[in-house]
């Protein structure tokens, strides 16, 4: 603001005191009369003095009257802020404001121009960081306005909550009686029948919710006993989605080869089994005996011996005795090689007199049978020597 002019009223006539427009120097005054001056004016200023009254100008540049009641508008009349509200009612605050000393102006100092530019650049940092914190309290004045106006939107739709929640259950109840109207309508212009047919269905109605509220009580009563169920993992669900609606055309013929081949390895492993079972070990001396003759000998003999027809039934035979060590020129020897038989049930002393239980020896005459541990050796004589 700048002070234009003071006005001081008297008996009689009025004091008025005009400053100009840039600096109003007052010569011939000491200095008790200037500290009188500034105590004037600051008691004017501050609402201290009753018979007194300014005019000034306000940063827009409009003229306003005030005194110790109040100030107006010079152009407009209307109510303006007075002096006291824009520089306070401290006396001494004022009288600092008005008042320069010879340090203000920079006399008397030996200041440099680095130091006056580095305290003006101080200067204009300080203003630049006031100028953020007047946006940025602007922006918070701003969100509070904006915060009470939605409070107080807030606090008018609370307001009228009770009313529109009536206004809703009158809706409902209205609706509602507006269907029972039409249902009695219906019921009114229905005949016997249709109200027989409205009966059975009610009755219906009432089966068919008995009967499922006995199947959610059964649905119940089973998620119960079954706990609940694991959880499927998504590759799972990927597998299932993934397959196919329909089986492949070849998917019969590919299971019964399946088949196929799973009673041939149960075969083959049966037969496995029965191979593998060890050579019950033979007893007979005879058979030990022959077993440790030489093989190429007595395979040579049994092969260059002629056959001799089997005697008759009844016919006389003389019993001899043989050597363990002595082949017998009409022996025959047979090996089983894909299966194992038990020993044999005919006592050595009858040997060569029957025919033998077993089957005979596919094994060329020429080739030794096979003398491995858990073998059979069996001995078949169509008949006795001579």
């Amino acid at each position: 603001m700048r002070l234009e002019q003071l006005v001081l009223y008297g008996a009689g006539v009025d004091d008025r005191l005009r400053f100009g427009s840039h600096v109003t120097v007052f010569a011939g005054l000491g200095a008790p009369d200037r500290i009188e001056l500034i105590e004037t004016i600051v008691d004017a200023l501050t609402g201290r003095l009753s018979n007194a009254s300014v005019v000034f100008t306000d940063r827009d540049g409009r003229r306003i009257f005030a005194d110790r009641t109040g100030a107006t508008f010079a152009d407009t009349g209307l109510s303006a802020p007075g002096p006291a509200v824009l520089l306070g009612r401290d006396p001494s605050a004022v009288a600092g404001m008005l008042t320069l000393t010879a340090a203000d102006l920079g006399l008397g100092l030996d200041q440099t121009v680095a130091h006056v530019t580095h305290q003006l650049e101080s200067a204009r940092e300080a203003l630049a960081g006031y100028h953020t914190e007047h946006v940025q309290a602007l922006e918070l004045a701003d969100a509070l306005d904006r915060g009470r106006r939605h409070l107080a939107a807030l606090d008018a739709q609370l307001a009228t909550t009770e009313d529109d929640r009536a206004r809703w259950r009158w809706q409902q109840n209205r609706n509602k009686l507006d269907e029972l109207r039409a249902e009695l309508a219906i019921a009114r212009r229905s005949s016997g029948a249709s109200a027989q047919k409205i009966l059975a269905s009610v009755d219906a109605l009432r089966a068919a919710g008995s009967e499922w509220a006995d199947l959610a009580a059964s649905v119940t009563e089973l998620q119960d006993r079954m706990r609940p169920l694991p959880q499927v993992s998504s590759e799972d669900l990927a597998r299932v989605a993934a397959t196919p609606d329909q089986p492949p055309t070849t998917f019969l013929a590919r299971l019964d080869a399946w088949r196929a081949a799973q009673e041939a390895v149960r075969a083959a492993e049966a037969e496995l089994t029965e191979v593998s079972r060890p050579h019950p070990r033979n007893t007979d001396p005879l058979v030990e005996a022959f077993a440790r003759l030489d093989q190429t000998r007595l395979w040579a003999a049994h092969a260059g011996s002629p056959r001799r027809p089997r005697p008759t039934t009844g016919s006389a035979r003389r019993p001899r005795r043989n050597s363990p060590r002595t082949p017998m020129p009409n022996a025959r020897w047979s090996s089983p090689t894909s299966r194992s038989y038990g020993p044999s049930t005919r006592s050595t002393k009858g040997f060569g007199r029957g025919p033998s239980p077993l089957r005979p020896s596919s094994r060329p005459a020429s080739s030794p049978p096979s003398t491995g541990c858990g073998s059979s050796l069996w001995l078949h004589s169509p008949a006795p020597p001579p």
